[in-house]
């Protein structure tokens, strides 16, 4: 297996507040979807887009399917490119195709005409939201990490944790945030 580690120099944006790589809470059934598409067995090159608006945590979702055991059982080579947002949609993929030996190529976009453009055999795929129980779950898991959440304030977390609208990370980010002011209550 060779890991090919392709960056094009983009400058990537960088988040105010910290994000850890953990296991993604509610991408479980988006991940095993796009892994079967993937590695079934269809002979042609094949290119599974990823769409969908800010937050919803498509390149966290990419990362873990490029990281599961079955995708690195099944490719001899793979490659994680990361490029800015002023590039040449046709000249991107010409240089991707001729530096990847591999028949399939994972999108990540928040376009959905950038995703129907470089459509072969697959419909791009757009990961769903978070359900509240989801966005709940995540939320306690962020703001309170290995404690759980206080009978007293279940009622307000559950309203937090609505108002994110099912974005994984909006959800992160307040819950980062929640944390945050936790430890510094301690302090005090």
């Amino acid at each position: 297996m060779e890991d090919v580690n392709i960056d094009e120099n983009a400058p990537t944006p960088t988040p105010t507040t910290q994000v850890t790589e953990e296991e993604p809470v509610g991408l479980e059934d988006d991940a095993d979807k796009i892994i079967k598409l993937l590695t079934r067995g269809i002979r042609e090159r094949d290119i599974v887009s990823i769409f969908g608006i800010p937050g919803l945590e498509k390149t966290t979702l990419a990362k873990k399917i490029f990281k599961d055991s079955s995708i690195v059982s099944h490719f001899d080579v793979r490659a994680w490119v990361t490029i800015s947002q002023s590039y040449d949609v046709r000249e991107l993929l010409r240089i991707i195709y001729k530096q990847v030996t591999g028949n399939r190529i994972m999108l990540t976009t928040r376009l959905k005409h950038v995703a129907m453009e470089v459509k072969n055999c697959t419909n791009p795929y757009s990961p769903r939201f978070l359900t509240r129980e989801a966005s709940w779950k995540l939320l306690q898991e962020k703001a309170f990490q290995k404690e759980t959440c206080p009978p007293e304030l279940q009622d307000v977390g559950v309203q937090i944790a609505e108002y994110c609208k099912g974005l994984p990370l909006t959800v992160v980010l307040i819950g980062g945030i929640l944390a945050k002011r936790k430890e510094c209550l301690r302090v005090v």
